[in-house]
């Protein structure tokens, strides 16, 4: 899959990136020639935290209407990301963790990743990785640790961006290749020089 980055936070510890809602994205679907990527709109203002050698990045979803209200925390199991001259690639891991605002949480796909074991796709030693990397993040929402108590729930991008990736057609890397795990290897796009402001800066 791909999507249209704006960045809002790119430091030594923390890469964060906002897809806005009406982004026109790309993800896989089957079509006469096999799998290929296709366009489709994004239907909700997201935030995502990537860190640096962490094998996950935390997302931030907001309601899909003009009220904007803040509606979950997804954590996305994954590799470190890699800088490309294109943004950033990661590797999906398949196992997430869904976090409501008051972090309460659950897991999302363990009958997936276990039918991925089954099916040779992952190994049982990667797939007990995952879930111990799923473990720690648990343990830090439920001490209500950093980025869960950081304020970025109140973050608003800058009113000159908006929803401006709404029907805007944007340049993606589309290639096709698959990681070592069999997962197809997700790219992102960072638009260069175009850096959204928080007016509430979360002190992270």
């Amino acid at each position: 899959m791909a999507w249209p980055y704006h960045v809002v936070a790119d430091r030594d510890d923390l890469l964060a990136l906002h897809i806005p809602r009406g982004s026109i994205y790309k993800r896989w679907a089957r079509g006469a020639a096999g799998r290929e990527l296709v366009d489709d709109v994004w239907r909700r203002d997201v935030l995502r935290l990537m860190f640096p050698g962490q094998h996950h990045s935390i997302w931030l979803f907001w309601s899909d209407d003009d009220e904007r209200a803040f509606s979950a925390y997804y954590v996305n199991m994954e590799e470190p990301f890699r800088r490309t001259p294109l943004g950033v690639d990661t590797n999906d891991h398949t196992l997430d963790v869904m976090v409501t605002p008051e972090h309460e949480w659950r897991w999302k796909d363990a009958e997936q990743m276990a039918e991925r074991v089954e099916q040779g796709v992952f190994s049982a030693e990667f797939a007990a990785a995952v879930q111990a990397e799923g473990e720690r993040v648990i343990e830090v929402i439920e001490r209500r640790g950093s980025p869960f108590s950081d304020g970025w729930e109140q973050w608003q991008p800058d009113e000159a961006v908006g929803h401006a990736g709404a029907a805007r057609r944007l340049e993606y890397a589309t290639g096709d290749a698959l990681g070592a795990s069999g997962v197809g290897v997700r790219r992102y796009r960072s638009l260069a020089g175009s850096q959204p402001r928080s007016r509430r800066q979360p002190s992270c």
